[in-house]
């Protein structure tokens, strides 16, 4: 983990490419009298910028230039100049990549590779070594539990990302789970629970860079950058304290492949926004008691029975990884109920109910499964049965859907044996090629390349059943994230196939005007 810094260091000073086309950077800001400029001093003398910290009113860069090198540089922002600079290609270290103030009259220097370090006074005279400590890391960190290495460590605090949501933990309260539902930005430093964070808007094409203090939950206050002409932009480093936010700007020109970095110092007081933000604070004991209820509503809802952690006697019970914990329990739980609610009123039950010889449906959430994300059994005695994996649940609907379709298609063969006299699945087939025959992967010819006019991807030619599942998959995702069909031949005629099957063999969705799968087939 702490070796990233180094790497990412090293990379970009042998990659040095400009912008070639596009205006001025300066042009292209949304100038709001927010109290933040560039740093011209700076960026006149750098083309990449390896690492930054900030200490009352000094900020130290570690930057390179053409052939000149790592220089290391002060800049006061109060007197908006450059008070020192020197060459560290003498400081007695081969990877001289990152920089952090000791205190506010010393500078140390870190190799990251060799974990060496080397320490310089305000002026940059060189002191001489010191010791080295590495970045933050979790064996490091006082903790709680419910921490994995699903999140990103940092000096101050834990961050973990997933769907429209955002999970922080700050050290001096390991306690206490921030939570912010509605965010999906990254977050770039933190002072005092006070948050640098970026958000990219890909549909305006706007770059968003805010303050956020969790204490008091607000938004301080943010900047807005108007992407124009392919431009897009990102945050490559930046640090934040009492007074200022520093940060490194990476501006790319998708056009040209161009890439320009350009720093911002943002006295990000003057103007405050303070607005509220979505945020909650909970415990662990908060968590649990969510997860309680969420379980609870599912089963009075769905006649769902949710299970953690148990060991289903003779399916991959040698290749499950156990153990999860209350934190990982609730983001599945989470996204299963909200999956659940899309699905029409009642069509749940109508999944099982057709055969009394079901009771309902078992779902049982685990860690991980080996090289699988979750599997569905159609019958497990006298229940119905999926078993998730938190590793593979991930942040969209594709799992979930993939797998609640190995059960739908259940109801909808014993419609057509029963309505049609017929196999639905002989229906299915034939739109396939001609001669094809699912085969599994490791059985084919390894130049094998699966015909797009007829599969919605590799995996669906491995069996029917895996053809349906990841084609109704295919639909969910794209209503999620609003995407429109756009397969024509065969594939689209399966398209069509399966959601008319669906209409036909539950009531519950024959009744409906659109089902949430059928989003992307209207354009």
């Amino acid at each position: 983990m702490k070796k990233a810094k180094a790497l990412l260091a090293v990379v970009l000073a042998v990659s040095v490419v400009f912008l070639c086309g596009c205006s001025n950077i300066s042009g292209i800001l949304n100038k709001n009298n927010s109290g933040y400029y560039e740093i011209t001093a700076v960026s006149k003398n750098a083309s990449n910028y390896a690492s930054v910290d900030i200490c009352e009113d000094n900020v130290a860069f570690i930057t390179y230039k053409g052939t000149d090198g790592y220089i290391l540089s002060v800049y006061n922002a109060a007197d908006n100049r450059i008070s020192a600079s020197v060459s560290l290609d003498d400081c007695g270290l081969e990877h001289a990549a990152n920089a952090k103030f000791k205190n506010e009259n010393e500078i140390v220097i870190y190799d990251d590779f060799a974990e060496k370090a080397v320490s310089y006074d305000l002026n940059l005279n060189k002191i001489g070594e010191t010791e080295y400590t590495p970045d933050s890391d979790m064996e490091n960190m006082p903790q709680s539990e419910l921490l994995t290495n699903d999140f990103d460590y940092k000096d101050e605090y834990a961050v973990h990302y997933s769907a429209n949501k955002t999970t922080c933990v700050f050290y001096d309260e390991t306690d206490k789970f921030y939570i912010n539902d509605n965010d999906s930005s990254i977050f770039i430093d933190a002072h005092n629970k006070s948050i640098l964070k970026s958000v990219y808007s890909e549909k305006e094409n706007i770059f968003t860079v805010g303050i956020e203090n969790y204490k008091d939950g607000v938004r301080i206050n943010e900047i807005k950058f108007n992407g124009e002409n392919g431009l897009s932009e990102n945050i490559q480093l930046g640090k934040l304290n009492d007074k200022y936010a520093v940060f490194i700007l990476e501006t790319t020109n998708d056009c040209t492949g161009g890439i320009a970095f350009t720093p911002y110092i943002w006295k990000y007081k003057d103007n405050p926004a303070n607005e509220k933000l979505e945020l909650s604070i909970k415990s662990e004991k908060d968590i649990t008691e969510d997860n309680n209820n969420i379980i609870r509503d599912i089963k009075d809802n769905y006649n769902i029975r949710i299970t953690c952690d148990e060991v289903i006697e003779g399916f991959y019970e040698n290749e499950t990884e156990y153990g999860v914990n209350a934190l990982e329990l609730n983001t599945v739980l989470t996204g299963i109920n909200k999956y659940l609610k899309l699905f029409p009123d009642g069509f749940v039950r109508e999944i099982y109910d057709y055969d009394s010889y079901f009771n309902g449906l078992k779902i049982n959430i685990v860690k991980s499964i080996e090289n699988i994300n979750a599997y569905a059994v159609d019958d497990m005695g006298d229940y119905m049965l999926i078993v998730f994996s938190y590793y593979g649940f991930g942040d969209n609907a594709g799992v979930f859907f993939h797998e609640f379709m190995h059960l739908i298609d259940n109801r909808i063969s014993d419609y057509y044996f029963k309505n049609y006299n017929s196999d639905f699945y002989d229906e299915w087939c034939r739109l396939n090629p001609k001669d094809f025959e699912y085969a599994d992967r490791d059985a084919r010819e390894p130049e094998f390349e699966y015909n797009k006019s007829y599969f919605i991807s590799d995996y669906a030619t491995t069996d029917m059943l895996e053809d349906t599942a990841d084609t109704f998959r295919y639909l969910c995702e794209n209503a999620e994230n609003g995407v429109k069909n756009d397969y024509d031949g065969n594939l689209n005629k399966k398209i069509e196939l399966l959601c008319k099957a669906i209409r036909s063999a539950y009531p519950s969705a024959a009744k409906e005007t659109e089902l949430y799968w059928e989003k992307p087939l209207n354009k």
